[in-house]
């Protein structure tokens, strides 16, 4: 499980920065709130990382682009019907009030799959996104 889930993570993390390069006004909020709950530029606990509420909504939006499961994702992620006109564009900001969960539960998000063959890994996947990415 950890091999096979440290490409997805290292995968994700390339997502969001490549994403956030493209939208320097979420990349400065997220820079932002790193700052404001680890000042000293050091390592990020998994109990700051909990405080990072920009951070969590980040991760969601850079899963829901371009996802790492294997099936039609991209266009189920991507509907109209769900994520209103803007459905193509990177916005984090629609998460923050949003009741979708990474669970997949509901069908229209559902970034590590959902049922019984969800990805078992989720948990440390994110744990692994949370406390890396504020350090780079």
């Amino acid at each position: 499980m950890l091999f096979g889930e440290s490409a997805s993570t290292f995968t994700l993390l390339e997502w969001t920065m490549t994403e956030l390069m493209r939208h320097p006004k979420c990349m400065k909020k997220l820079q932002d709130e790193i700052r404001s709950v680890q000042p000293h530029n050091s390592y990020v606990s998994e109990k700051e990382a909990e405080k990072m509420n920009y951070l969590y909504v980040v991760i969601k939006e850079a899963l829901r682009l371009p996802p790492p499961v294997q099936i039609n994702v991209w266009a189920i992620q991507r509907q109209i019907a769900t994520w209103g006109p803007d459905a193509d564009e990177f916005r984090p900001e629609r998460h923050l009030d949003s009741l979708l969960d990474f669970h997949g539960n509901d069908q229209k998000y559902i970034p590590f799959g959902s049922g019984r063959r969800k990805c078992p890994g989720i948990g440390l996947a994110l744990a692994l996104a949370e406390v890396t990415w504020p350090t780079l």
